[in-house]
């Protein structure tokens, strides 16, 4: 691995987004977010009754934060510029 990589996997390695309160998502009948992300980044865990949160696959749309209107339980962070979205995970 290079320096510049090893430098880039330490940047990305903070979730940018989160739940805030997994209580919430039990609440949520539809789960948007599980339909509304393009990268696919949450899924709704049918044992563990939560949301997974796969924020590495993350592409900033900002579709979660749309379709998780009624309960706004979802948090994002936008990284610094250069440490965003780096499409090797897909």
């Amino acid at each position: 691995m290079s320096e510049n990589d090893a430098a880039n996997e330490l940047l990305f390695r903070t979730p940018h987004i989160r739940i805030k309160n997994h209580e919430a998502c039990l609440k949520c009948v539809r789960k948007q977010c599980t339909i509304v992300c393009p990268a696919g980044v949450y899924r709704w865990d049918a044992e563990q009754l939560k949301i997974n949160v796969d924020w590495p696959a993350c592409l900033e749309s900002g579709a979660c934060l749309v379709a998780c209107h009624e309960f706004k339980n979802i948090e994002m962070t936008y990284p610094d510029p250069g440490t965003g979205v780096r499409y090797k995970y897909g």
